[in-house]
């Protein structure tokens, strides 16, 4: 009995040597990557913010391999591997870390990716995580909170650094009794209702 010829996809190449439908679909949705809200973005919207960051720094597409099922290709697995090694399940950190590799260590180094596994190297993940640690410091400068400032104009004060609220405890801490300062008690009271640890603002750095 003769051999049945193969008429299926190869690699996510027909023998044609088109594109198969389930990666012409994969291609589609990756194209279409941002017409989620961020908030719901999974794997495959990660990976196309990184072809289209990479379009953007080589006016080129990145080279998709065409193994087997689109949902079990190596590009996915590079992604899924850089999310659980970032230790995140923020949307916006993750979208945040593809961009600071592409700014901090391929645009500004010139450098030509070959492979996905570029980012989840471990080097850029400990510098991006000391990078977001130092954007999230709070010192006296530190503008507060948009929920903070409204309590504030709420209760007609003019507050806007974490400095301010700083002096502010230190006036009221000197005199806890003054009628003066009883707006400032109101305050403080409900921004440690929004999790706000008064205690702290004595140990602020300049």
């Amino acid at each position: 009995m003769a051999a049945r010829k193969k008429t299926t996809a190869v690699r996510g190449i027909n023998l044609d040597g088109s594109i198969s439908k389930p990666w012409l679909k994969f291609k589609t949705r990756l194209e279409k990557y941002s017409d989620t809200p961020i908030q719901n973005w999974k794997s495959e919207n990660f990976l196309g913010h990184i072809f289209k960051r990479y379009n953007e720094h080589t006016k080129s597409d990145f080279p998709l391999s065409y193994s087997g099922a689109p949902s079990k290709c190596k590009e996915l697995y590079c992604v899924n591997r850089m999310i659980n090694t970032l230790s995140s399940n923020n949307n916006q950190i993750i979208k945040d870390y593809i961009d600071f590799v592409f700014d901090e260590f391929i645009i500004k180094n010139s450098v030509e990716i070959k492979s996905l596994a570029f980012f989840f190297t471990d080097n850029f993940i400990f510098k991006f995580k000391e990078t977001v640690r130092k954007s999230q410091r709070i010192t006296r400068a530190t503008t507060l909170p948009n929920q903070y400032e409204e309590i504030i104009k709420s209760l007609d004060l003019s507050l806007s650094t974490y400095g301010d609220l700083a002096f502010a405890k230190l006036a009221l801490d000197q005199q806890p009794d003054s009628e003066d300062l009883k707006h400032y008690q109101l305050l403080f009271s409900q921004l440690e209702n929004m999790g706000l640890d008064v205690e702290s603002l004595t140990e602020l750095e300049n």
